[in-house]
């Protein structure tokens, strides 16, 4: 385990069989997350979220949020995905300038 000088803590270990890195910090007093990586590809593995609240004098609340990610093999149908077709009428524009200030 390495301790960042960020407080972000850092170790190598297995998640579900797999070679993993988990990344770990705190988001204040109470909120905790961590993320867990692919050793190999640093590709996301899980995410956790632990968050803790609620109103002083009334209930607590304890909250946690387990997201498993699935990563798709680049095969040709997968990569095809990534560019879907432009629905007739909608103009195609090579660099849309962003609005605003």
């Amino acid at each position: 385990m390495k301790v960042l000088p960020s407080g972000l803590v850092k170790s190598r270990g297995e998640l579900n069989g797999r070679p993993a890195i988990l990344l770990w910090w705190k988001e204040g007093p109470h909120d905790s997350s961590q993320l867990w990586v692919d050793a190999t590809t640093y590709l996301p593995i899980r995410s956790i979220a632990h968050q803790e609240g609620g109103m002083i004098g009334g209930p607590t609340f304890h909250t946690t949020i387990v997201t498993d990610y699935d990563i798709l093999a680049p095969t040709p149908d997968n990569l095809a995905r990534l560019h879907p077709p432009v629905p007739p009428g909608f103009p195609r524009v090579a660099h849309a300038e962003p609005t605003g200030s």
